[in-house]
């Protein structure tokens, strides 16, 4: 699940979801695992292929390692208030 950087998802939409993936996964006798980020202020400072190599070392790889890449690459942030656009800049 992932629901930031998407329109009309947001914790709200996440926590209940989380709740119940987690419900049927003790249901059917399987722990759940959890990977939260907080990627707020880590994109002024953190060199991208430092972290994706980090994280394969680590032994984060295969859909797991492209999905951190699809997350922190290539995004444009904004926020938009009353229809009026503030703070666009590019994720690289």
């Amino acid at each position: 699940m992932r629901f930031g950087f998407r329109q009309d998802h947001s914790t709200s939409h996440a926590a209940p979801q989380i709740s119940e993936t987690m419900n049927n996964s003790f249901k059917h006798g399987e722990i759940p695992q959890t990977v939260f980020g907080d990627f707020r202020k880590a994109f002024d400072t953190v060199d991208f292929e430092i972290l994706t190599k980090r994280l394969e070392r680590l032994g984060v790889k295969g859909a797991w390692l492209n999905r951190f890449k699809n997350i922190l690459c290539d995004k444009s942030v904004h926020v938009v208030i009353n229809s009026v656009v503030f703070s666009i800049f590019e994720i690289n």
